[in-house]
């Protein structure tokens, strides 16, 4: 790999975010929640119907302070889209779960977010559209592996 193609990459990844924030501001503005919102409702959304993420464990999943993400909460939480459940295993505390209003609009994002890419593909074949998901997949993977916090073996062993 050369040195001209990791930085050819590297800004075509710097393209893509920006185009990425743009697309769930324009997902979320008919529905008056901040871009954040998406995040945390897909994070609350993939608990399942129980629950089972405290806001504290979700504010430190996205790297940001407790009252941090108890504003981006609040909108969800006003909208009715996110609801607090008490957790069965643990009497003291509670959940978040989406709601079935919740569950809809993230429905509805994903299928807008599908037509977007649907359209910029069109013109793609499939072995490209497949060649590009199963390269892409493997980057995103490499990434993550990359930039995961270390476990705390791994920290243990450091010192």
């Amino acid at each position: 790999m050369s040195v001209d193609s990791v930085a050819t990459l590297h800004d075509q990844v710097s393209r893509l975010a920006p185009l990425v924030r743009l697309m769930r501001r324009r997902a979320l503005t008919e529905m008056q929640l901040p871009a954040t919102a998406l995040g945390a409702l897909r994070a609350i959304d993939q608990t399942g119907p129980h629950g089972g993420h405290r806001s504290k464990d979700l504010a430190a999943r996205f790297g940001v302070d407790s009252s941090t993400f108890s504003r981006t909460l609040r909108p969800l939480l006003g909208n009715g889209l996110v609801e607090r459940r008490l957790d069965p295993l643990d009497g003291r505390t509670f959940g978040l779960v989406t709601t079935p209003a919740g569950r809809e609009v993230v429905n509805r994002i994903e299928a807008w977010g599908a037509q977007v890419f649907g359209e910029t593909l069109r013109s793609w074949t499939e072995t490209e559209t497949t060649e590009f998901t199963r390269l892409f997949e493997r980057f995103l993977a490499g990434l993550e592996t990359q930039l995961a916090p270390p476990s705390p073996a791994e920290e243990a062993s450091a010192r």
